[in-house]
């Protein structure tokens, strides 16, 4: 699939009476799509189907995802699938958006301007995103809050952000 797809969460329940899926595990700050739009859904981005739907509705702790009344789908079968969405879909609805994949490779420094390694995966909670910095010595998991991060330039790749002092004592350290 050669589309610029963002996930936008795992389909955990659904309601086929009320023809609407829910997702966990999102995004903080996905905009809510009030227009037809399609989704894709996997177990892989490489073997991804899509659908139409008549919106998504971010709910801040779960995603709605409302079906229209003419298709007919499998629900059961939607469960533990990721779901994604274009790009170009969301950024209609909110320019600055970005997910948890944009910010994978980005250099990340402290308020000291020391390079503290670059982030190699990230984590989704409710509220935030956990990135994990990786450096030549150690793994460090650090928050991704409007609290900490000082600068944030994605195009760039390049995230600044004031560690406390001891942020060391919960890193992993390699060999």
């Amino acid at each position: 699939m050669n589309k610029d797809l963002i996930y936008i969460g795992i389909v955990s329940s659904y309601s086929e009476k009320q023809k609407f899926l829910v997702l966990k595990d999102i995004p903080p700050f996905f905009p809510n799509i009030n227009n037809e739009v399609e989704i894709y859904f996997g177990f892989s981005t490489n073997f991804l189907q899509k659908i139409k739907t008549i919106k998504i509705e971010n709910r801040n702790t779960n995603i709605h995802i409302f079906i229209p009344n003419d298709i007919t789908i499998k629900y059961e079968q939607l469960l533990r699938m990721g779901v994604y969405v274009e790009r170009k879909v969301v950024e209609k609805y909110k320019s600055d958006y970005y997910g948890p994949e944009d910010l994978l490779d980005c250099s990340v420094y402290d308020q000291n301007d020391n390079l503290l390694g670059k982030v190699v995966d990230v984590h989704i909670l409710p509220s935030q995103f956990v990135i994990y910095v990786d450096s030549n010595a150690y793994v460090v998991p650090l928050p991704f809050t409007q609290q900490v991060v000082l600068e944030f330039n994605l195009k760039d790749k390049i995230i600044k952000m004031e560690v406390p002092e001891n942020y060391l004592d919960i890193a992993e350290l390699k060999g």
